[in-house]
């Protein structure tokens, strides 16, 4: 039992079970319903979008808000029940879907029950314990995103098997709120999506039914199901139906390309950061022809993320398909010993191969794990080069091919 100190330093932190004053305002309540039944948000409030400074400072702050890094490997080995997690974000989306919450709250309530998940070891075969995680994490979001909160008793919707007390739901609250030392501020992948949207409309004001529908994804995806990422996107019109076909693949193959990396969040991070860069730069093409110095006349046709594999271990970068040549570019500056050994230098790692010295592009794969998915490039001279990690690796076989049959065939 917390101690009865515990308990009235945590009353800050819950709102009255009296919720008469909410109910005497007639139009506030026609408000709140006409919001949740629109899905709607509740405080639409306009916010100016992010500077690159702030992004930069997400970029910074982020990793104090992720769970430990063996989280992912315990969910998928003998570490932790996936079902606990499942089944508790599997409630807290209904009842946000139920109250109308704003996208923000979910995220939250998602965020502290992964970080809480991957400090605190839950007791076996306490199912009324994963529930009472996933209120406390609701409540405690919505606290902190909402301006309207429902009591205890009635957060708890959504087919809940147990019904917790107030005093019950405000010690778990407190015990979530030490475990992650109070840091309740998340930066979540909401926070970025203003500032991408606002970049890729060329500084246009991003539109409230985009912010919405991107908002909308995250959540499918932070559900942790591709079903419920491929039934989001359907919704979304017949292009990105046609995509929905390959969503399978697609989550497949990006979890593959942050599992090549020696760290998966710092595989993230770098990715967001790549994004913000290619943003910032003008995109892809400005970025490839300052890396290689490209002359005008010579045209990018495509570019993929993906990891090049050295005597070193995998370096993340871009792999660049234009007109005139193959290239790589490593994402970061990597260090080495200048002549003499006297100092150490920083460049990025780079790989550019002539179309007419390439000699083939042929996909392969791991035998014993066939979700290792490579491209292997060979030169005239027999060089090979062999890149893994593809985000969309069928696209990349078939452009490259496609461009190495182009080419010899002008030459013939």
């Amino acid at each position: 039992m917390a101690p009865s100190s515990y308990e009235v330093a945590a009353s800050i932190l819950l709102c009255a079970e009296d919720s008469s004053s909410i109910l005497d305002l007639e139009a506030e309540a026609e408000e709140e319903a006409l919001l949740a039944r629109s899905g709607e948000p509740r405080g639409g409030a306009e916010f100016p979008v992010p500077s690159e400074e702030c992004v930069a400072g997400f970029l910074e702050t982020e990793a104090a808000h992720m769970p430990r890094e063996d989280y992912a490997e315990r969910l998928r080995g003998a570490g932790m029940d996936l079902r606990v997690r499942t089944d508790a974000i599997d409630w807290i989306w209904k009842v946000h879907t139920c109250y109308g919450f704003g996208p923000l709250t979910a995220c939250l309530a998602v965020n502290y029950l992964d970080r809480f998940l991957s400090l605190y070891q839950l007791p076996e075969g306490k199912a009324w314990m994963t529930q009472l995680l996933s209120v406390a994490c609701l409540s405690l979001a919505a606290k902190m995103e909402e301006t309207y909160v429902p009591s205890s008793l009635d957060l708890q919707a959504g087919d809940a098997r147990y019904v917790f007390e107030a005093k019950t739901i405000q010690r778990m609250e407190l015990l979530v709120l030490s475990t992650l030392k109070w840091r309740m501020q998340a930066v979540t992948p909401l926070s970025y999506v203003d500032y991408f949207l606002h970049r890729l409309r060329g500084g246009a004001a991003p539109s409230r039914r985009a912010v919405l529908r991107s908002a909308e994804l995250i959540l499918c995806i932070a559900r942790g199901t591709k079903e419920t990422v491929k039934n989001a996107l359907s919704r979304w019109g017949r292009k990105v139906g046609e995509a929905t076909r390959k969503a399978e693949d697609l989550s497949r193959n990006t979890w593959q390309h942050l599992r090549t990396a020696p760290s998966i969040a710092e595989a993230a991070v770098g990715r967001i950061a790549q994004g913000t860069k290619v943003l910032a730069e003008g995109g892809h093409d400005r970025i490839f022809r300052q890396a290689f110095s490209a002359p005008p006349d010579e045209q990018l046709r495509k570019s993929y993320a993906c990891y090049l594999s050295t005597a070193a271990g995998p370096v993340m970068g871009v792999l660049y398909l234009s007109t005139a040549r193959v290239a790589f570019c490593s994402d970061s500056p990597l260090s080495y010993e200048a002549s003499g050994g006297d100092r150490t230098e920083w460049t990025h790692y780079k790989v550019a191969i002539p179309l007419q010295r390439l000699r083939a592009a042929s996909p392969s794969a791991n035998k014993t794990k066939p979700a290792e998915k490579f491209i292997q490039l060979v030169s005239v001279d027999s060089q090979e080069f062999w890149f893994m990690g593809f985000v969309n690796y069928d696209g990349a076989v078939a452009h490259l091919q496609e461009a190495l049959s182009g080419f010899r065939n002008l030459q013939a």
